[in-house]
């Protein structure tokens, strides 16, 4: 699995809830999120320090875009 470095982006497949009191949808699918910190992707309340480590949990909710990839309406695309 291709561990989150900061710098990396991230598609989120599938909304990914919090049961921390209140669940709430802390990543939602389709979206593109930034890590801003080594292990950690940056959420929807702009938390830098959500620390993924977990591996089948990392694959489950995200996919890694690589640097030369962009997205689309229609999904994954190659820039140029």
């Amino acid at each position: 699995m291709k561990e989150i470095r900061a710098g990396s982006k991230w598609l989120c497949l599938k909304d990914v809830k919090m049961n921390v009191g209140f669940p709430w949808i802390t990543y939602k699918k389709g979206k593109i999120y930034i890590s801003e910190n080594n292990f950690c992707i940056t959420d929807e309340n702009s938390n830098k320090e959500h620390r993924w480590i977990d591996d089948e949990k990392i694959r489950r909710y995200f996919k890694f875009l690589p640097k030369n990839k962009g997205f689309t309406a229609r999904g994954i695309i190659q820039s140029e």
